[in-house]
């Protein structure tokens, strides 16, 4: 079976600005790019939501460390939720709607014990079911809305001792346990990344690129990437046929020097709670046009991220950073997007406007059954194959 899809104008808007290059990501650096940070711990507690019963609930969430980004894992079949943070003044900032991750690896994507979690065994890489990290700007308290079917079971279960740490096997997560199994188990994941030193000052990348100019690239060192939550070694493919484009979750109420604090948090979340073992993009992308390496492995090879479940093969994952449900990605975020995305497919000779057919293999994060030929534009988004809005209606229209 084969299905296509037709352009977005968000891809015809990335489509213009795209300039094929011949470039080594090593060797771009730029003047307002921060020179290589210790990886400092991002740090992820988590909470039980208990006594969650069908209809709506509100669950009001508080720890005295600062956090900024919120995920919900669990059993969240049938399940929606929402979050918003408490402000500084004490008033409360707008509902955010919470994605699902969609974003996995393959099933046919095996592993070895080299490159499985700590406790993990060989197999499949698995982990809680989750939502995408929403960022919600530095607070303690967040409200935490949970709308499940009518009939469900409320949830149940006993939070963690105060003298026990929430995650003592390292995983980044409690598992499901007999007081409280995995099918009545949804947490609270409280993320916070390190904050940027106060004396950091902030060049913005240059605005105007001479032809065949590629942007400049913040190395995972660079961004301070604690490299010892990946597990085993990176996996490539046989080569680059498409880009797919994303968008991350929560408040585009960001600073400049708060962006790698955001892509740390997305990497731990990622490697540590979900068990991918890295970050699932291959880029990231803020809206001041800051260009973070994803995956580890090499920007100019082809590294198999877990950024489009059903899709991850010989594609090319870059996220942008913010939500974009209402609001549109900002002029530079867009041409910075085209000019990268240019750079990547032209190294595997793809023409960034051209037409691929590529095969699913499967999965319930895609609408594609294992073995169907999908027809896409070389450049395309997530919601093209996947079961989510990414990268929202505003990006996507």
């Amino acid at each position: 079976m084969s299905r296509s899809r037709a352009p977005t104008m968000l891809l015809t808007a990335i489509a213009a600005t795209v300039v094929i290059v011949s470039w080594v990501a090593d060797t771009a650096r730029d003047r307002g790019t921060p020179s290589a940070v210790r990886p400092h711990d991002t740090q992820l507690t988590q909470q039980a939501l208990i006594g969650l019963t069908g209809g709506v609930t509100v669950r009001e969430i508080t720890q005295p460390a600062p956090f900024s980004l919120v995920a919900l894992t669990g059993d969240l079949a049938g399940t929606s939720t929402r979050v918003r943070a408490k402000r500084p003044d004490g008033s409360w900032g707008p509902w955010y709607q919470t994605e699902y991750e969609t974003a996995a690896p393959d099933p046919k994507d095996q592993v070895g014990d080299d490159m499985a979690a700590p406790g993990q065994s060989a197999g499949l890489l698995e982990g809680p079911r989750g939502t995408d990290p929403v960022f919600v700007g530095t607070t303690t308290t967040v409200q935490i809305a949970v709308t499940r079917p009518i009939d469900a079971p409320a949830t149940v279960g006993l939070p963690a001792p105060a003298s026990e740490p929430p995650d003592k096997n390292g995983l980044g997560y409690k598992p499901a346990s007999k007081e409280q199994p995995f099918g009545q188990n949804i947490n609270a994941v409280l993320i916070s990344p390190p904050q940027a030193p106060a004396h950091r000052q902030w060049t913005p990348p240059s605005g105007v690129l001479m032809p065949g100019q590629a942007p400049a690239i913040i190395s995972r060192a660079e961004w301070g990437a604690d490299e010892s939550l990946r597990c085993g070694s990176p996996q490539y493919d046989n080569g680059v046929r498409a880009a797919v484009v994303h968008h991350t979750a929560g408040s585009n109420d960001y600073s400049p020097l708060e962006s790698a604090g955001i892509v740390k948090a997305i990497y731990t979340y990622h490697a540590k709670t979900l068990g991918w073992c890295d970050i699932a993009y291959n880029a990231l992308v803020d809206k001041y046009g800051q260009v973070f390496e994803g995956s580890a492995g090499g920007m100019s090879k082809a590294v198999q991220g877990t950024h489009t479940g059903g899709f991850n093969r010989n594609t090319w994952g870059v996220a942008m950073i913010g939500n974009f449900n209402d609001v549109p990605p900002t002029p530079i975020q867009l041409k910075t997007v085209g000019r990268l995305l240019g750079w990547r497919l032209g190294l595997d000779g793809v023409d960034p406007k051209g037409i691929v057919q590529l095969e699913s293999a499967g999965s319930h994060y895609t609408t594609y059954p294992a073995g169907s030929i999908a027809t896409l534009p070389t450049i395309f988004t997530h919601r093209d194959v996947g079961n989510t809005d990414c990268p929202g209606n505003a990006a996507y229209a």
